[in-house]
């Protein structure tokens, strides 16, 4: 009967094991994709942006990296200017 309750524990520690093993590779491979999206959000082109001196009144500033002294704008709506 000892035999049988050895085997059982054994079995357990070692699927334990197999599941941490398991737990950590997927981890370490959707830890590092994680980083790769954050750095990708935060250009200014990425969210459909344009970097520029200053926004002009129908672009709201986001808060996204361009170069100094630039600041980062988006088109928030039409002036309706059919000139160009």
């Amino acid at each position: 009967m000892e035999k049988k309750g050895a085997s059982l524990a054994l079995n357990v520690i070692v699927v334990a094991v197999l599941v941490l093993i398991v737990l950590v590779v997927i981890l370490v491979l959707f830890g590092g994709k994680m980083k790769m999206f954050g750095e990708a959000t935060n250009s200014c082109s990425d969210n459909n942006g344009i970097c520029q001196p200053s926004c002009a009144g129908n672009e709201a500033k986001l808060p996204f990296a361009c170069e100094s002294p630039n600041v980062c704008c988006k088109v928030v709506y039409d002036t309706g200017d059919t000139n160009g």
